[in-house]
């Protein structure tokens, strides 16, 4: 019986040994799987961040090769479209200067076969001066004046083209500067004349140039038959009827006139201003007057006794009244 008890002690002690060597067992594998689990989830973790790595280093990468070529086909459009703009504007520049040049010659070729004894100079491109200059020359082979010629193959009028004619005139000595141009200002209907300048189209031109020549000539005329007289006589008379004197008195009336608008303009703004501020000062007077003499019939004269200031604006008022 007793080795049978322990027996069977030993036995349930085999058995709880044999459990308790299972649970380890299972511990252990159990501990084990888990570590494996870790180890794998771990290096999971790791090559699924190292490929987020790979591939957004490669998406930055291709992101950043298609802005430059957006950039560079942008830059390509924008050089392609001022290569147009560029070369629409040299041949729109060809073309009106190619016009300019047209009409220019017209006027040189048939200033040619008008008058063939006389010198048309047509000065280059480049050159300063206006486009056409002819010399008069009388019979015997003598100068005896010129005139300046200037074209316009425009569109619009501009003032400019006077002050740089008048310039090139007073420049080449000349009688009389003609502007032929395709732009006419509004208050000129084929012929005209602005600030001393003609202005005319190419419908009249040729019957301007006839008349200014011929009244060069009669010019010529009146000085050759006074040159028996004083050295002094002639030289001033000369000067007097020569183109730098006209012009020299002209730019000076011209000078005065705009001194003279512009005075006009002060005086007439500063009347405005005298008028504007008197107006104000008359109602400020008599708004005050007014609520002056309304506290004296509510509070009463002898309480709020006169003031001699508007004294003097109601005696003015009864009197304008």
């Amino acid at each position: 019986e007793e080795l049978i008890q322990q027996n069977a002690t030993k036995t349930k002690e085999a058995l709880e040994l044999a459990e308790q060597l299972l649970r380890l067992r299972l511990e252990k594998e159990t501990a084990i799987a888990r570590a494996v689990d870790e180890v794998r989830e771990n290096t999971r973790s790791e090559v699924r961040v190292q490929t987020e790595r790979v591939l957004r280093e490669q998406f930055d990468s291709e992101r950043n090769a298609l802005r430059l070529k957006q950039t560079e086909l942008e830059k390509q459009r924008d050089d392609a479209r001022y290569a147009v703009e560029e070369l629409k504007r040299r041949m729109e520049q060809g073309s009106q200067q190619s016009q300019g040049e047209a009409l220019e010659l017209t006027l040189e070729l048939e200033l040619l076969s008008m008058f063939p004894a006389d010198r048309i100079v047509a000065i280059a491109k480049g050159i300063n001066g206006a486009d056409i200059l002819q010399t008069i020359v009388m019979s015997e082979g003598r100068t005896c004046g010129s005139i300046t010629w200037e074209t316009k193959n425009a569109q619009n009028w501009s003032t400019k083209w006077i002050d740089k004619l008048r310039k090139d005139m007073i420049a080449n000595k000349s009688e009389f500067g003609v502007l032929v141009t395709t732009a006419l200002p509004e208050e000129i209907r084929h012929l005209g004349q602005i600030e001393g300048i003609w202005v005319c189209d190419m419908s009249v031109w040729k019957a301007v140039a006839a008349a200014l020549r011929r009244q060069i000539l009669n010019l010529a005329f009146v000085r050759a038959s006074v040159e028996g007289q004083e050295r002094k006589m002639n030289i001033l008379y000369q000067y007097l009827t020569g183109p730098q004197f006209r012009e020299r008195v002209n730019a000076i009336v011209q000078t005065f006139v705009a001194m003279q608008e512009q005075l006009g303009r002060e005086k007439r703004a500063m009347t405005k201003q005298w008028s504007v501020r008197e107006k104000q000062i008359d109602l400020v007077l008599d708004g005050l007057s007014g609520m002056y003499g309304d506290l004296q019939g509510i509070i009463g004269e002898a309480s709020l006794p006169e003031i001699s200031p508007f004294q003097l604006v109601a005696d003015e008022n009864e009197a304008e009244t």
